[in-house]
């Protein structure tokens, strides 16, 4: 049984002539029905003033639609207009379908009857699917499931199976919206059968060491006759354990076999019937890699600076077949031989006094063996031989020149003497060096410039590529003396400029006495007061017995930045047509310089 309930509102203003009297709503009449049988009604006092009435009608058939009616009631007992509505109980799902039966008289018809289950809502309704589970003629079309809706009736007929193929039917049961919790599950193959031919497209990848991959697809359409696994068998080539097992895939991998070995592969497609025709193929692992080390040598009677040959030994190919040798000196490019005695290699570009690790390996057909080293490290470049002690050849001042025989190099091969480096130092001065580049017989150089009368100590080395020797014993050497009879203290530079001023001094005084007599000698005669000339300062030549000859010496009493005469100009001489006597005595002129008169 089942239960509706029932909801409405007080009306709001009634206006109709049931409401006189100022009467007032006491109760509502509730009737209801099933839509199926109205002379089937029920009616209920539903008394109450709330806003918001609420009834709930119990003991109602499940699966049944009910008419309801309600009535308002006043005081006086009379009744208002009805308000009608309707609702429907809750339905219960049917139960699902728990048997059915498959008959079939050819490979295209299907006839599937089932039970009908239980339902309290009346007889259910049906949906049937089908699905092609292995679509055996090729035909995708019929790949997608289909679904048929059955009413009425429990049972469905089907005359468009595809032949040798297995199908999925469900069957569902329904009720208006309703469905049952489970299907069920029927499985058919259209027509029990072997295939009539095996499978295609055969392959096998023996690409990777010690394994085997097999692919296959289905007989070819028409021939499959509903082929649902495959049938395998796998073993070495005519041994006695063989693998069987039964596959539903197409393809199938072994690992972990032995290498360069036969194996043989048989698959055969199977329906529900038996094994049909089966392909078979034999195929042969990758072979080994070969063995190592090589025991790699070098030849240390050949490594010189630049040069070194390495050998090996032949390796053991195992199962494979010999491609190759592989060389590798650091991680330069690789060096291939593909002569199989030839196991020697020389390197002629190395580096003197380098570390090289060469490696060797071996490549067959069954891949690349291992790696095998060895150090090597190329010898050093000579050093020159230590030269003899330099002798002079000649000296001055400012140079000395040296000579030296020239070092033996022939036994430094390729690596010959280069240059030559002088170095020279004194005791208070730095260590100064020379590269004498040209080659002679004696080798010979000069040594410039250098300090006057300074001791020297000079030895020289030879050079080569590898860089210098050793250096020679010293060679003890003297500069000459600038000035031989000269005190120490002139060779200080200092005194010697002073020296160099003193007699510029000199000269420069020399010469501004000897012009200021000139210009004395070029004037003309002096003139006296009274316009005639004064007997004192004529210059002609005159006779020891003229006694108004006058010598006139110029003195300077004042000094200037540097020794000298400066001439008197002529306007500042004070001339008195006097007796010379009478200029004994020293006058003073505004230059500051005095005028001695002394008679001959």
């Amino acid at each position: 049984m089942d239960s509706i309930t029932i909801e409405w509102k007080i009306p709001e203003t009634p206006s109709s002539s049931w409401l006189q009297c100022d009467s007032s709503i006491v109760s509502y009449n509730l009737t209801y029905w099933p839509r199926d049988d109205p002379t089937n009604s029920t009616t209920i006092s539903v008394n109450s003033t709330e806003d918001i009435v609420v009834k709930t009608v119990n003991e109602l058939d499940v699966c049944t639609e009910y008419e309801f009616s309600i009535v308002v009631v006043n005081s006086i007992d009379l009744a208002g207009p009805a308000n009608m509505t309707s609702a429907m109980t809750d339905k219960i799902p049917p139960q699902p379908v728990d048997s059915a039966d498959v008959t079939s008289d050819s490979y295209n018809h299907l006839e599937i009857t089932w039970s009908e289950p239980f339902s309290q809502c009346g007889a259910p309704s049906y949906t049937v699917s089908r699905r092609l589970l292995l679509n055996d003629q090729c035909d995708d079309s019929m790949a997608d499931t289909v679904t048929w809706e059955v009413t009425g009736d429990t049972s469905i007929e089907y005359d468009d199976l595809l032949p040798y193929s297995t199908y999925e039917f469900t069957v569902l049961a329904t009720l208006e919206g309703y469905v049952a919790e489970t299907v069920y599950v029927i499985a058919y193959n259209s027509t029990e059968s072997v295939s009539t031919a095996p499978p295609e497209d055969f392959t096998v990848d023996n690409t990777v060491k010690g394994k085997l991959d097999y692919t296959w697809s289905s007989p070819p359409c028409g021939d499959r006759n509903g082929a649902v696994s495959y049938d395998y068998e796998f073993g070495e080539a005519g041994g006695d354990d063989v693998q069987r097992e039964n596959l539903i895939v197409t393809s199938k991998s072994f690992e972990d076999l032995k290498h360069y070995m036969m194996y043989e592969f048989t698959v055969c497609p199977r329906t529900v019937v038996g094994p049909g025709p089966c392909i078979f193929i034999q195929t042969r692992t990758l072979p080994s890699e070969p063995t190592g080390p090589l025991n790699v040598e070098s030849d240390l009677g050949s490594t010189n600076q630049t040069y070194t040959i390495i050998a090996w030994e032949k390796p053991e190919l195992i199962n494979g077949l010999f491609l190759r040798y592989e060389i590798q000196k650091d991680n330069d490019d690789v060096i291939m031989i593909v002569e199989e005695e030839e196991r020697i290699y020389s390197f002629s570009d190395l580096e003197p006094n380098q570390e090289y690790a060469i490696k060797v390996r071996a490549v067959s057909s069954g891949g690349n063996g291992a790696w095998d080293s060895v150090d090597v490290t190329t010898l050093p470049i000579p050093e020159p031989n230590t030269p003899e002690v330099p002798v002079t050849t000649a000296k001055n001042d400012t140079s000395i020149s040296i000579e030296w025989p020239l070092v033996d190099d022939t036994n430094l091969g390729i690596y010959r003497i280069t240059n030559y480096t002088v170095r020279y130092s004194s005791a208070t001065g730095d260590e100064d060096t020379i590269d004498v580049n040209y080659i002679t017989s004696p080798m010979v150089c000069t040594i410039a410039p250098l300090e006057p009368g300074t001791e020297y100590y000079i030895k020289v080395r030879a050079v080569n590529e590898g860089g210098p020797g050793g250096w020679s014993e010293s060679l003890t050497e003297s500069t000459d003396q600038t000035f031989t009879t000269c005190p120490d203290h002139f060779l200080v530079p200092g005194v010697q400029i002073g020296l160099i001023v003193v007699v510029v001094v000199i000269l420069l005084y020399a010469v501004a006495v000897t012009f200021l007599l000139i210009q004395l000698r070029r004037k003309g005669p002096i003139r006296t007061e009274e316009n005639g000339q004064d007997p004192y300062m004529d210059l002609r030549p005159r006779s020891e017995a003229d006694n108004i000859y006058q010598e006139i010496a110029i003195t300077s009493t004042t000094s200037s930045q540097k020794p000298g005469e400066r001439r008197l100009p002529s306007s500042d001489l004070f001339h008195k047509n006097q007796n010379v006597e009478q200029f004994a005595n020293t006058t003073q002129d505004d230059a500051g310089y005095e005028l001695v008169l002394t008679p001959n």
